[in-house]
């Protein structure tokens, strides 16, 4: 999986692609979300459109950062989304735990509020 961070519009945003699988995928998920903590980073998007395949390693790293970033008073929405992984995400009531936006205009609007 590839990961990238930018910042727009004063928010943080991390880019995922590829196939998120768990092992080094999730070691650099949390290395990123322990950076923008570290950074005073609280309002965090991860924009998951460009993961094609999640298994349960994956998503169980989502869900660690998500808590993390609760925990630390902050908050995590999910953008985007291939059917596939949308699909899994609401299976396992992710989406009911973790914000989804189809899109970062309402993935800012709901970070923010």
């Amino acid at each position: 999986m590839e990961l990238h961070e930018r910042v727009e519009e004063g928010l943080k945003i991390i880019d995922l692609h590829g196939s998120f699988i768990g092992g080094m995928d999730s070691t650099k998920f949390r290395e990123a979300i322990e950076k923008c903590l570290a950074e005073g980073h609280l309002r965090l998007l991860i924009d998951i459109g460009g993961v094609d395949y999640m298994n349960s390693t994956g998503l169980g790293s989502l869900l660690t950062g998500y808590l993390n970033v609760t925990r630390a008073g902050g908050k995590i929405v999910l953008v985007g989304g291939t059917p596939r992984v949308l699909d899994l995400l609401r299976l396992t009531k992710t989406d009911s735990t973790v914000p989804v936006a189809p899109n970062l205009a309402e993935a800012r609007a709901l970070v923010l509020q």
